[in-house]
């Protein structure tokens, strides 16, 4: 990794690239033939193959995670190989094959070069890119997951607070995988929650009241200002959430949250958050 305006891509976890891009995605599937077919996708996954291959994962509307060969991709002057490198967001023409598909045509729709220019937003991306692979499944269609995807990744690239996007965008597909966080009951009584400083505990769904978080091991305090966020972003009140003040001490507090809650449900951390943190050191 070399950090300044341009800057190499860090694979930031199971040692691939990740990428995605923003909105506008056909809604209906361009069959070309019986082999081949059309669809829009954001590169989440990018692995070398060979001298001149790429093995490329799409995020895809129609055809859920999408695996494919991409060949003459790394070879300088290749007409695709541009167009699939991370979090761009693309049309592609794909041949189905006997093992691994291949995509014999690509062009971009976006290309997000806000994400190449800003480390700390291309770290924000990889995260967002990265929950996104986690959370998606092959051959499922999901068009939910994939225009959360693209809308997410769009504000990151034009400017938007990257933090806010990314828990706005994990509490959105915590909910859309049927893990929405219990945020105005206790996870573990069932009282009302009130507007006051409470606990979290990931075991228990989100948040626990005042009364149950100190006999519950493992939770920690969460702020009555921290749990009117989370509200504010469960509900996708962006709009809102963005007017508020938010100090160092409530956006850690908030992406804690997330996090714990993102890594309780897939049972293990997400890498690229290392590659994030290590970042903001630098910053």
């Amino acid at each position: 990794m070399r950090v300044g305006r341009c800057f190499t891509f860090y694979r930031p976890y199971d040692c691939t690239l990740v990428r995605c891009g923003p909105s506008g995605h056909s809604r209906t599937p361009d069959v070309a033939g019986p082999r081949y077919f059309r669809t829009d996708g954001i590169v989440l996954r990018r692995v070398d193959v060979g001298e001149a291959d790429a093995i490329v994962t799409l995020l895809t509307p129609f055809h859920g995670k999408l695996r494919a060969l991409a060949r003459g991709a790394r070879r300088p002057g290749s007409r695709g190989g541009g167009h699939l490198d991370l979090f761009t967001h693309v049309t592609v023409q794909v041949a189905r094959g006997r093992n691994l598909d291949k995509i014999s045509q690509a062009d971009t729709l976006a290309a997000h070069a806000g994400l190449r220019t800003d480390l700390l937003r291309y770290s924000v991306a990889c995260a967002i890119g990265e929950t996104a692979d986690r959370f998606s499944q092959e051959a499922h269609e999901d068009h939910e997951l994939y225009d959360s995807v693209v809308r997410t990744l769009g504000a990151v690239a034009d400017g938007g607070d990257p933090e806010l996007e990314m828990v706005a965008f994990g509490l959105r597909l915590l909910d859309h995988s049927g893990y929405r966080p219990h945020l105005a009951a206790c996870g573990r009584c069932g009282d009302e929650l009130t507007r006051v400083d409470s606990f979290h505990s990931p075991a228990h769904g989100g948040v626990i009241c005042p009364r149950c978080g100190p006999v519950v091991p493992g939770a920690r305090p969460l702020s009555a200002n921290a749990l009117a966020m989370l509200r504010l972003l469960q509900s996708d009140d962006l709009a809102t959430a963005r007017r508020v003040r938010r100090d160092a001490e409530l956006r850690r507090e908030v992406e804690a949250f997330v996090r714990a809650q993102t890594a309780h449900v897939l049972e293990r951390d997400l890498a690229s958050l290392a590659f994030l943190q290590r970042v903001r050191q630098l910053s």
